[in-house]
């Protein structure tokens, strides 16, 4: 039973414990493109000694194709259509995977990040006395409406997991503060294991692409006018090619029309290994992903993070990163000076995968 808390548990409430023989069932929950790309290799590991179930949700339709090799055993699809409402997204997730968790009754159900998928997996199964374990855990702005509705469910997430599985030592420490009542476990990022495993890091090369990534909801009204910079320097820069593979966001893309300059290249969403390689040889990224922040952090490529804020201070603080809201231009010379800063990986060593089974076994 967990402590500190002052609900009362129905009286047919069971918790499923884990005993760590062949036939124990771990399913893990994911739905975006980010989330299949961080999960893969640890489902592959995995499935070498428990019953894995994988449960897609659907939540990134439009950018499954492309990464649906990475994760090829779906053991359950949950229907869903396009929403614009939050909420009738949340509900029938909640309904869906409720109901293949009570058919299944998996020991532990793992959730990755921040987003609608991992906080309704973790939410069901927390409702259900099933053991949650949460990749990527403790990551903070403190602010719930920034990234919004992200920031509420990875907090909501952090307060109800067994075990937290922590990207960086500031993010494990976040949850110290906060008196998590789940373990608190530093693994590092299974991101770096995953560029690991597909690049060469030693062949980091700075030619002449700067990377562009925009979709967040919090930028809406912002878009227009980080376009209309991005184009400006696109025309003072024209020995400079700006690539922009663009996020399904109907936000963003119905803006596309701003960007004139012809070496402004706008593609259509790359295949990950392919996006990987772009971010191998370009000489720096603007972005207001989350995920990007720690691939260019692992591929060392300076970075403007469009956002006030972010959850990801390592890149920050190292100084790889800085935060300039929708002030692109004012800060678009100091992406192009070198870093030649030596570091060590605050996400780790490409390890996590194995810590987070480790983990598993040893808290038995």
């Amino acid at each position: 039973m967990r402590k500190n808390l002052r609900i009362s548990m129905p009286k047919n409430f069971i918790r499923y414990n884990l005993n760590f023989k062949e036939n124990v069932k771990i399913a893990i929950c994911f739905g975006t493109r980010p989330e299949i790309i961080k999960l893969s290799l640890l489902s592959e590991k995995l499935t070498n000694k428990y019953e894995v179930l994988n449960v897609f949700t659907g939540q990134h339709h439009s950018l499954y194709e492309d990464v649906k090799r990475l994760i090829p055993i779906i053991h359950q699809r949950i229907p869903l259509l396009e929403y614009e409402n939050l909420n009738l997204l949340y509900a029938d997730l909640i309904k869906g995977l409720y109901d293949y968790f009570n058919k299944e009754k998996p020991n532990l159900i793992i959730v990755q990040g921040d987003t609608a998928s991992s906080y309704c997996g973790a939410f069901c199964a927390f409702m259900m006395g099933i053991k949650i374990g949460h990749v990527e855990a403790g990551l903070r702005t403190n602010d719930m409406f920034s990234p919004y509705p992200e920031e509420f469910n990875r907090q909501m997430i952090g307060k109800i997991a067994d075990y937290n599985w922590c990207p960086s030592q500031s993010a494990a420490e976040n949850l110290k503060r906060e008196g998590a009542n789940g373990k608190i476990i530093f693994t590092g990022n299974t991101i770096v294991d995953f560029i690991h495993k597909m690049c060469d890091i030693s062949k980091i090369i700075y030619k002449n692409e700067i990377v562009v990534t925009l979709h967040r909801r919090e930028n809406k009204e912002l878009f227009s006018n980080m376009l209309e910079q991005i184009n400006r320097e696109a025309i003072t820069h024209p020995s400079l090619n700006f690539v922009f593979p663009v996020h399904p966001n109907p936000n963003i893309r119905k803006q596309l029309n701003i960007l004139t300059a012809p070496n402004v290249l706008v593609r259509e969403p790359m295949r990950y290994e392919d996006f990987l390689l772009l971010l191998l040889r370009c000489k720096g990224i603007i972005t207001d992903s989350g995920g990007i922040q720690e691939e260019a952090l692992c591929l060392r490529k300076k970075t403007l993070i469009c956002r006030n804020n972010t959850e990801r201070k390592e890149g920050v603080n190292i100084g790889i990163t800085r935060l300039v809201g929708n002030e692109i231009e004012e800060n678009f010379e100091w992406l192009l000076t070198p870093f030649e800063k030596e570091f060590d990986n605050p996400y780790g060593d490409g390890d996590a995968c194995t810590k987070i089974i480790n983990s598993i076994k040893d808290l038995k």
